[in-house]
C-alpha cells in the first residue's frame, strides 16, 4: 500500500526528531528509487539470463518439430507440452542423431578411404613397402563408418595389424587388406593392396634370427627325440649353451627384509594399542571392581569366595555375550590358582602386579594385608577406596566434557560472527 508524502514526513519527524522533514523525505525517496532500480534491473537481467538458458537449452521447432543433433553429437531427450483444447499433455521424447543420405554417405566414403591408407601404414612407407605392423583402426573419429578388417593371409597379417615377415622372399610379398565399412545397416567394401618385405635388422638381431632359425630346424628333425640338439657353430665362431634363468633374489630379499621390519614394526604397534586399550578398560573398570568386593564382603562372603562369585559371574556373562573384559578375566586366573592350592596373599599380590595400575596395586595391598593378618576395618577401605574411585571417575568425566566444551568454543564464536552479520549487514545497507 503507497504512502502519501505527508504520512512519511510525519514519521520521519518522530523518527529523526530536530532534523529537517524535508531533507529526510529527500534521503528516504532517493533510497526508495534506487532499491526499485536495483530490483528491476536484477529481474531484467534474470529475465534475460532464463530467456538465453532457453534458448542454449532450446533444440527443437526450428521448422516445426525437434532438431535433430549431427552425427558424434549424441541423443538428447526432450520434454514437449502439447494443448489439446483445454488440456495440456506433457511428453518426453529421445530425439536420435540424425541420419545420412546415401548420398552424404558416399561422399564421405570417398573421404574415409582416401585417409585410411595413411592412417594404416603405421611406421612404414607406404603401404607398397610394409616392414612393421600395421595400424587398423575400428572407427575414424571424423566420420560415422566401423570398420572390420580381412586378411587374404592371416599367417602373413592379422586383423590386429601384426605383421609376420618371416622367411619372406627378398622381392616381398603381396596381400590384400580388406576394410569392412558399416553405417546406417549398409556396409561397403574397400580393398588395399599390401605389399609385405623382409624387416631390416642388425647384426647382432641377425645372429639371433639365425640362432632362432637353427633350433626351430633342430628341433623339426628331432620330434621324436627326447633332447633337442642345439648348434654347435655360427659360422667358424664356436656356441657354448647354459640355460639363462632371469632370477629376482636380491629384489626378493629385499622385500623380505623390507617385509620383516614392516610387520615386526605394526605387530609391535598393535601390541602397545591394545595394551593400551586394556590400561583404559582397567582403569574403568575399577570403580565397580571395588564397588562389587565391599558388597560381597559386607554380605558375609570372605575374600576368596567373593573373587569365585565374581570369577563365576563373569564365566555365565561371558558365554551369554562373548565379550571379553581384561579385569575380570585376571579375577578368573587369580580364581584358578586359589582353587590349586596357592597362598591367598600370594595370589592377590601376582593379581595385582598382571593388572599393572596403580589402584590395583594399592588394592591388591590391602588385600594381601587382610589375608595375611584379617584386617577387620576391610569394609571401611575398601567403602573409601570406592569412594575416591568414583569421585576420580566423576572427575576424569567432567575433565572430559571441559575439554569437548572447550573444542565447541571455536565453531561457536563463528556462529556468532555470523549471526552478528546477518543483524547488523541490513542496518548498514539501509543507512
Amino acid at each position: 500500500m503507497l504512502k502519501s508524502r505527508h504520512e512519511i514526513k510525519k514519521k520521519l519527524e518522530r523518527l529523526y526528531p530536530g532534523e529537517s522533514s524535508e531533507r529526510k523525505y529527500r534521503e528516504y525517496r532517493l533510497r526508495q528509487k534506487r532499491l526499485i532500480v536495483c530490483l528491476m534491473v536484477l529481474g531484467l537481467s534474470g529475465s534475460v539470463c532464463s530467456f538465453l538458458w532457453r534458448q542454449t537449452q532450446k533444440e527443437m521447432f526450428e521448422k516445426g518439430g525437434p532438431v535433430r543433433r549431427e552425427w558424434g553429437e549424441g541423443n538428447y531427450r526432450i520434454t514437449l507440452s502439447a494443448q489439446i483444447g483445454e488440456k495440456e499433455e506433457e511428453i518426453t521424447y529421445l530425439v536420435e542423431e540424425r541420419q545420412y543420405t546415401e548420398e552424404e554417405l558416399q561422399y564421405l566414403l570417398q573421404q574415409v578411404t582416401k585417409k585410411l591408407p595413411e592412417i594404416i601404414k603405421g611406421q612404414n612407407e607406404s603401404l607398397t613397402c610394409v616392414r612393421k605392423n600395421l595400424v587398423l583402426p575400428a572407427q575414424h573419429e571424423e566420420y560415422p563408418f566401423t570398420i572390420a578388417w580381412k586378411s587374404s593371409d592371416y599367417r602373413r597379417l592379422r586383423t590386429n595389424g601384426e605383421v609376420n615377415t618371416r622367411e619372406l622372399p627378398q622381392g616381398g610379398e603381396e596381400i590384400t587388406l580388406t576394410a569392412l565399412l558399416s553405417c546406417q545397416g549398409n556396409t561397403y567394401r574397400r580393398e588395399f593392396p599390401i605389399r609385405l618385405y623382409p624387416e631390416i635388422i642388425s647384426e647382432e638381431a641377425d645372429a639371433t634370427e639365425q640362432l632362432k632359425n637353427m633350433i626351430t630346424e633342430s628341433d623339426e628333425r628331432s620330434r621324436q627325440k627326447s633332447v633337442i640338439p642345439l648348434p654347435e657353430k655360427l659360422g667358424e665362431d664356436k656356441i657354448i649353451w647354459q640355460e639363462h634363468i632371469a632370477g629376482k633374489d636380491g629384489y626378493f630379499l629385499l622385500l623380505g627384509v623390507i617385509g620383516g621390519i614392516a610387520g615386526a614394526w605394526g605387530m609391535n604397534r598393535e601390541l602397545d594399542e591394545r595394551d593400551k586399550e586394556r590400561q583404559k578398560e582397567l582403569t574403568a573398570s575399577y570403580p565397580e571392581f571395588v564397588s562389587s568386593l565391599q558388597l560381597y564382603l559386607g554380605a558375609g562372603l570372605s575374600l576368596r569366595n567373593a573373587f569365585f562369585r565374581l570369577g563365576n559371574e563373569y564365566r555365565l556373562q561371558k558365554k551369554a555375550n562373548e565379550k571379553i573384559r581384561f579385569l575380570y578375566e585376571e579375577v578368573v586366573l587369580a580364581c584358578n590358582r586359589l582353587a590349586n592350592g596357592e597362598p591367598e596373599p600370594e595370589v592377590y599380590r601376582k593379581w595385582a602386579e598382571r593388572c599393572n595400575e596403580v589402584h590395583y596395586r594399592k588394592l591388591g595391598y590391602l588385600l594381601v594385608s587382610y589375608s595375611r593378618r584379617g584386617n577387620g576395618d576391610i569394609l571401611r577401605q575398601l567403602g573409601k577406596e570406592a569412594y575416591h574411585a568414583w569421585e576420580e571417575c566423576r572427575q576424569k568425566v567432567r575433565k572430559q566434557g571441559e575439554e569437548a566444551g572447550t573444542k565447541m568454543v571455536f565453531p561457536m564464536v563463528l556462529m556468532l560472527l555470523v549471526v552478528m552479520m546477518l543483524i547488523l549487514l541490513p542496518v548498514y545497507v539501509g543507512f
